[in-house]
């Protein structure tokens, strides 16, 4: 590779493949999947016959290198293929907006990679492959490793010295401790990043998980010479002075002062629970929780779950504080989440994971989906005001990632984010590699999507975004995000849209160019028109032709989405279900639905233009309560009771990026029965425009430029806010999207009288937890 010129360096890998042989879902299949790319040096490259060879360029830009265009070429034999690189007038700052906790096994690395012993060869590796994975912007769980406040697994006991007669904390272990390792890891002092700047990871776990029962007492057995009895557990007034509490609490008091002293309180928070899932466990989290913020109000807590009202509105431990909510990404509730951040400064955190979080959602950890998905990462984190993510296992490597991509019997790509440098899994002689790391597509990518989210966050003038608050970079997100489910994946378009943003914060632009996808499918070509769809089955009944009001319907059925037919479904296929009655309404003579309950994600290209979009659903003589239908990021039904008939909602949309994506179901895995949809021109002149001042969540643009907040919001258009206003709920209830009161877990009523449950005994059962293990050939640009 030639030289870009000063400041610029460049780094070659060689694409290479692993073979899948079972796919995850409908959007993988079987055969050889490009995933590792291993490093390589000028030279002779070895290249398969046969199939495509596709070189890797990883361009590093410092602060020194001069802005503008720069050419190179990549000489390959005698041909030389040139590369156009740009580099704008601004840098992304070096210490990651996003935070992480990603399960990464540093021993793993030493290993195979033949580093023995604890020598200078040692350090440099625990070094260099930290700073990779924050260069990578992500964030290990551990990044102390292998030091450290207290004791992996431990339950919170201290890893360095605790007097238990002073209160007080010391640290004599150096490297192997707390304190030098805290300096240089979060603080970033003495420790060469390869960044500018002085600058380490986000945060680090002071106290962690001991296992994964949330409502068991983790701490240590015994503490400070006292023995840990049932009765200190869960935490009550009765017996929060018991021996053993009072010097359990008075411990978690001096740990504050401690890392305050060091400057060190905001960089850190108490990873307590994970994933409680019945009344047993809420009233744990919510109890030690109390008393926790009680010893120590300043040190933050995170639990594994999305923002529930069992955890924050318990009955018997009420007024807790969650700093931190961590759920799967499935069960990511972001009407609850932004009411605790707006409400009560708690933010939320995502984790993903292969087995768990399937189409329609996305997902940056399967290997066998389009890598246009690993693209979405920071586009949804700043859409959903999400602040940190994580994943259980980056590298475990007990089966060997080159010949079996699909351990542990989970997702392809599951426990191995990067690849150990022997293809045999095997310790490679030490130095061969010469400290050279081998990551996935995936880890490259998702590394250039939370390059995204910084773009985001300085066309916001540097700010994170706030909810119900609207910004430019929001507009940006939405085109690529429109809902939980339902994405544009254009990869030339999402490629085209950062470099506006880019060319916009760097100052080329005064404008930002309103950058739309190209129409690809024969329909979305079209001149715009109207159209009338039929969620029937294709082959069944009715039969012949659906026309109503001398409009022909098209029945689509449960089709997987299909670029040549311009439409269909993302989602798991094994239990979606027909259904056909005999009403005489050809439009309600058939429904579809998903017999477990899960979510599914409908695309219809068409051309851009403003449309009047009727959802129609229901089923003749039987409710169903849960009906829900988003149309590019638009609530139609919230949780809808169909009340044995069927009912139909109409609204305009703006269509901009060539398609409509609805997407149905309900968090609870609840039945949503779709019947029809029609999508009617409204016109293309006279066309709403909230561009200059983009509308809030919730809100929609109106003729010619004003935004107002959707029924069952309130609000300037702009903060949108979940509205009960007119019928105010009840103490223990929340007011959910759409005005709509819901008791709170553990109280029944209709959400505007709510009445504790004295029988509610909370043995529900819940899934079993999965431990968490602790310790275009185009360059990919790392604006450093």
């Amino acid at each position: 590779m030639g030289s870009f010129g000063s400041g610029i360096t460049t780094e070659l890998f060689l694409v290479q493949y692993v073979t899948v042989t079972s796919a995850d879902d409908d959007l993988g299949f079987t055969g050889s999947w490009p995933d590792p790319i291993n490093p390589i040096e000028p030279g002779n490259v070895q290249l398969t016959g046969g199939k495509n060879n596709a070189i890797w360029v990883l361009v590093h830009v410092y602060p020194n290198a001069t802005t503008g265009d720069h050419s190179a070429d990549l000489n390959i034999g005698s041909v030389a293929v040139p590369v156009t690189l740009h580099v704008f007038n601004f840098e992304l700052p070096s210490m990651p907006s996003v935070a992480g906790q990603m399960y990464i096994n540093f021993e793993n690395i030493l290993n195979r990679y033949g580093v023995a012993g604890t020598s200078t060869d040692y350090w440099n590796y625990v070094d260099s492959s930290k700073a990779w994975f924050l260069q990578h912007r992500l964030s290990p769980a551990g990044p102390l490793w292998p030091g450290g406040l207290t004791g992996g697994g431990s339950g919170g006991a201290p890893f360095i010295s605790y007097d238990c007669d002073k209160h007080t904390f010391s640290d004599t272990y150096g490297v192997w401790g707390f304190e030098q390792p805290a300096t240089k890891y979060i603080l970033g002092n003495g420790w060469n990043t390869g960044l500018d700047g002085t600058v380490g990871f986000p945060y680090f776990i002071a106290i962690g998980t001991s296992n994964n029962d949330a409502s068991a007492d983790q701490r240590p057995a015994t503490f400070c010479g006292t023995q840990r009895s049932s009765s200190d557990y869960p935490i009550t007034s009765s017996n929060r002075n018991s021996a053993y509490n009072s010097k359990w609490f008075t411990y978690i008091t001096a740990m504050q002062s401690y890392l305050e002293g060091l400057h060190l309180l905001d960089r850190t928070y108490a990873y307590l629970w994970n994933e409680p899932q019945n009344k047993e466990d809420y009233d744990a989290v919510a109890s030690y929780s109390a008393a926790m913020k009680s010893a120590a109000p300043k040190l933050r807590l995170m639990v594994s779950e999305e923002a529930k009202p069992e955890i924050y509105d318990n009955p018997t431990y009420p007024n807790v504080k969650i700093d931190f909510w961590w759920p799967v990404l499935r069960n990511f509730n972001p009407t609850t989440a932004w009411q605790r951040l707006a409400n009560n400064d708690e933010e939320s955190w995502v984790y993903f994971l292969t087995h768990n979080d399937r189409p329609p959602y996305f997902d940056p950890i399967t290997l066998d989906h389009p890598g246009v998905e690993y693209m979405l990462t920071g586009f949804f984190l700043w859409k959903n005001r999400i602040t940190g993510i994580g994943y259980y296992s980056f590298n475990d490597w007990s089966s060997n990632p080159w010949t079996t991509p699909k351990a542990n019997g989970e997702g392809n790509g599951d426990a191995s984010v990067f690849y150990p440098p022997g293809k045999d899994n095997k310790p490679i002689t030490f130095g061969s590699s010469k400290g050279r790391f081998v990551p996935s597509h995936r880890m490259e990518i998702m590394r250039d999507s939370l390059d995204v989210y910084e773009y985001l966050k300085l066309l916001n003038s540097g700010s994170y975004p706030e909810p119900y608050v609207s910004t430019a970079s929001d507009a940006q997100a939405s085109k690529v995000i429109y809902g939980l489910r339902s994405y544009m994946r254009d990869d030339e378009f999402i490629y085209n849209l950062r470099l506006a943003i880019g060319r916009k914060v760097a100052g080329e632009v005064a404008t930002l160019e309103d950058v739309q996808p190209i129409p690809r499918t024969s329909r979305a070509k079209l001149q715009p028109q109207s159209f009338f769809i039929n969620f029937q089955d294709p082959s069944g009944s009715p039969t012949g032709n659906v026309v109503v009001n001398n409009n022909t319907y098209m029945k689509v059925g449960w089709t997987q989405y299909n670029e040549g037919l311009g439409y269909g479904w993302y989602g798991l296929t094994d239990q979606r279900k027909y259904q056909t009655f005999s009403t005489g309404n050809s439009l309600h003579d058939s429904v579809i639905y998903d017999d477990y309950g899960r979510y599914q994600s409908f695309q219809f290209d068409l051309p851009s233009a403003l449309y009047s979009v009727t959802v129609g659903i229901g089923w003749n003589g039987k409710s169903y309560e849960h009906n829900t239908v988003n149309v590019n990021g638009i609530s139609f039904f919230d949780e809808v009771n169909n009340n044995g008939g069927y009912l139909n909602v109409t609204k305009q949309i703006l269509v901009k990026g060539s398609q409509v994506m609805l997407e149905m179901g309900c968090p609870d895995g609840e039945y949503t029965m779709l019947a029809w949809m029609t999508i009617v021109l409204v016109g293309t002149t006279n066309v709403p425009d909230c561009s200059a001042k983009p509308c809030g969540q919730h809100a929609t643009c109106y003729y010619p430029s004003e935004c107002l907040c959707d029924g069952g919001y309130a609000g300037s258009g702009y903060n949108c806010q979940p509205d009960c206003s007119e019928n105010p709920c009840d103490v223990h209830a929340t007011c959910s999207s759409s005005g709509t009161c819901k008791c709170n877990s553990g109280y029944s009523g209709d959400g505007h009288t709510c009445t504790i449950n004295d029988d509610d005994n909370g043995n529900g059962t819940g899934a079993v937890s999965w431990s968490i293990l602790l310790p275009l050939v185009l360059a990919l640009l790392a604006l450093w």
